[in-house]
């Protein structure tokens, strides 16, 4: 019988260990995500002041374009108040405000994108930590001392020595 509890108690040692290095690892491997949580976080901010930079970049380029415009039509006697050239500065005012429409867009959706990485990184860190709190090390130690005794016939050779009395 000395043998058997000897096994079973190393069974339920090892099991013991390994449920606990695997319940450290899930906690571990939350903690990495709620890491990764945040810098998606903090990537989604950084997309729409990039994009906030670039819309003001272009602004600043579409002005001066109009600028050199409006010089190039009066250079040439042209009047910017009327006529073609009204339509040629409109054009250029529709086709500005496009493009930063479009920058705008594409920053809002780089951001969105980072939003969702975020929310499944905190829905991963929560199911693992779910998981880590669903592993019981001492549980599953006597679970498995108990199955090693059994299959070792550890309980017969309790009955035989009740019967030897």
């Amino acid at each position: 019988m000395l043998p058997q509890l000897a096994i079973a108690g190393i069974n339920a040692l090892d099991t013991y260990n390994k449920k606990t290095a695997e319940k450290e690892a899930l906690k571990q491997q939350a903690r990495i995500a709620d890491i990764n949580a945040g810098l998606e976080d903090q990537q989604a901010r950084g997309a729409i002041d990039y994009g906030r930079n670039q819309i003001e970049d272009y602004q600043r380029g579409i002005t001066s374009f109009k600028s050199s415009q409006i010089n190039a039509l009066a250079e040439n006697g042209i009047d910017v108040s009327q006529g073609s050239a009204i339509d040629i500065l409109a054009s250029t005012d529709i086709q500005g405000q496009s493009d930063i429409d479009t920058l705008r867009y594409n920053a809002a959706l780089q951001s969105w994108g980072h939003q969702v990485n975020k929310n499944n990184y905190q829905n991963q860190a929560n199911g693992l930590r779910v998981q880590a709190k669903s592993i019981k090390p001492i549980f599953n130690a006597l679970m498995a001392g108990g199955q090693s005794f059994a299959q070792t016939g550890g309980f017969q050779a309790l009955g035989n020595l009740g019967g030897a009395s």
